[in-house]
Formats: structure tokens, C-alpha cells, sequence
């Protein structure tokens, strides 16, 4: 369960990012879809979840808060992860070991999206979830690679091909957000810093406000990232 303590230190860390952060919004209504999709998925006090493709484990505080276990893997040289990954990505453990698996904003920078389901497939339990998070509409942003975009059918076909039940895509920024970020993504690095960060807060002041005009059946066809909870079939 998650408590009021939880949703206070959580907004606590989001406080601390600064008003003119340039995806500000973003980083808080991504946060807040990933807690609605492991809160979904009913998982015990305490159940195991691995965090595949950790970086600087932004997404530690969302699995905590929903009162789970974080465990944090990524490729060699991420002195943040728990677990190392081989060089080919895969996940050094035995099959069947967790009952959550954590993909946020990872997917679009490895080079096999198959390869790396099938390992998240691989690790879960039999009734285990995958909850993912990718781009729908995002700048250009490797890491080291940037390789992938999807559309909400071609994420949820990406997913199942792997064999796993897609329970729900759940749209995070619509359209006219999304138009709003890709105006200051294309502005803000064309002006003096003194001038960028004024426009990014109002830019980010537009996205939250706009944000509410859209329905989740109009996010659902055309966001900005998109999030996925899916489940191994037992």
C-alpha cells in the first residue's frame, strides 16, 4: 500500500526540481502513471522488483512509495545498479525470480526491443507484471543510442509478441502538451540562458494546464510517453 507519508516525500523530491526544468511536467505525470500501474498490479507488501535498465535509479522512489522491494540492473560501469548486466544486456540470474518488472524509458535506446522483453519475460514469475514506460513523441536523445518511437497499437504489438497479456496503455502528455514541449525542445537551445529559462517556465506552466483539456481515451491515441502494464501469463 502507499501511504500519505510516501506521496509526501514524493512530492517533496518533485518540489526540489526548479520551475523552469525543461521537462518538468514530464517527469511528474510519468512518475505519477508508473506509481497508478504498480499500484494495478497488486503485488504483495515487500514483492521483488527489478528496475531493467536502472540509470541513475530515477525510479526508485515511484517502487518504494508502493510499498515494494527495488532492485536496480543496468550494463557495466553504472556504478547505481545492484545487478551488472553481460555485455549482450541479459540479466545474470535464474529464470522466474521476480514478481515486477520495471521498464521505464528504457526501451528506445536498446538495439533488440525483442531481445530485451524476452529477458524481462524470462525473470518474471508466472503472473509477474511488466510495467513499461517509453516515448511516443520525444527529441532526439541518445544514451548512448536513440533508436525507437511508437504509436499506442505498436507499442501494445511489440509487447504481446513477446507473449505477454497486455492489460492497459496509458497515454502521459496528449497532443496539445505534447505540441507545447516540442516548441520549447526546438526554441530553448537557440537563446541565452536568461532568456531559455523564463520560456521553459511558462512553456511548463502551458503543458501541466493544457494537459487537463485531454481525455485518457485521447492520451491513449496520441501522448507523449506511453506506459504499459502486461502480465506473464501464469
Amino acid at each position: 500500500m502507499t501511504s500519505a507519508q510516501d506521496f509526501t516525500e514524493m512530492d517533496a523530491a518533485e518540489e526540489s526540481i526548479a520551475w523552469w526544468y525543461w521537462n518538468r511536467q514530464a517527469i511528474f505525470k510519468l512518475r505519477a502513471a508508473l506509481v497508478q500501474a504498480l499500484t494495478a498490479c497488486k503485488a504483495g507488501s515487500g514483492a521483488p522488483v527489478l528496475d531493467y535498465g536502472c540509470g541513475n535509479r530515477a525510479y526508485q522512489g515511484v517502487v518504494q512509495a508502493c510499498d515494494l522491494n527495488y532492485v536496480a540492473a543496468d550494463m557495466p560501469g553504472n556504478t547505481h545498479a545492484d545487478i551488472v548486466l553481460n555485455e549482450h544486456g541479459e540479466i545474470p540470474l535464474d529464470q522466474q525470480r521476480y514478481d515486477i518488472v520495471l521498464s521505464a524509458q528504457v526501451l528506445e535506446h536498446v538495439p533488440s526491443p525483442a531481445k530485451y522483453l524476452a529477458e524481462a519475460w524470462r525473470v518474471l514469475k508466472p503472473g509477474g507484471s511488466l510495467v513499461l514506460s517509453t516515448h511516443g513523441v520525444w527529441v532526439y536523445h541518445p544514451s548512448p543510442l536513440d533508436l525507437w518511437r511508437w504509436t499506442a497499437d505498436g507499442l501494445r504489438a511489440t509487447v504481446a509478441e513477446q507473449g505477454f497479456e497486455v492489460n492497459e496503455v496509458r497515454g502521459v502528455m496528449g497532443l496539445l502538451p505534447m505540441s507545447i514541449q516540442l516548441f520549447q525542445d526546438a526554441v530553448r537551445t537557440r537563446l541565452p540562458t536568461w532568456l531559455s529559462k523564463p520560456l521553459c517556465g511558462l512553456c511548463q506552466l502551458l503543458i501541466g494546464w493544457t494537459d487537463r483539456l485531454h481525455k485518457d481515451s485521447g492520451r491513449a491515441r496520441d501522448a507523449m510517453i506511453f506506459v504499459v502494464r502486461a502480465t506473464k501469463p501464469s
